[in-house]
């Protein structure tokens, strides 16, 4: 069976701080959940030890590229939109959550993608 994981998407260009990145990805990886019914697959992710990759962009320019990319293929995405209570200043997108969904459907969009190791 293919492997069902979750890509998180981050951009680093905005200099967030750790904290800050950990609740954008939380937001992302919850995101999906409320924006439908979960699928079987998404189901199985929800339910089971599945992977979660965190992996960045450098610009909002790529975020929104890898979001029309998802929606061209019919991957799962939530673009999340932080209002700029804190840290940033105004409406500013800042992160995606991709899938769940079996890993070999994402990774022709992910593939090129660096893991965000520091930040």
């Amino acid at each position: 069976m293919d492997e069902i994981v979750q890509y998180i998407v981050v951009r680093t260009d905005l200099d967030m701080s750790p904290g800050k990145v950990i609740a954008q990805c939380c937001h992302a990886t919850r995101g999906f959940m409320i924006d439908h019914e979960l699928t079987e697959t998404e189901q199985a992710w929800f339910d089971n030890s599945h992977p979660t990759i965190v992996i960045k962009v450098k610009s909002e320019e790529k975020l929104l590229a890898i979001v029309k990319q998802a929606k061209e293929n019919n991957i799962m995405c939530h673009l999340v939109t932080d209002e700029g209570r804190t840290e940033l200043n105004g409406s500013t997108n800042t992160c995606l959550a991709l899938g769940p969904d079996k890993k070999s459907l994402l990774q022709p969009i992910t593939k090129r993608l660096q893991l965000l190791k520091q930040f």
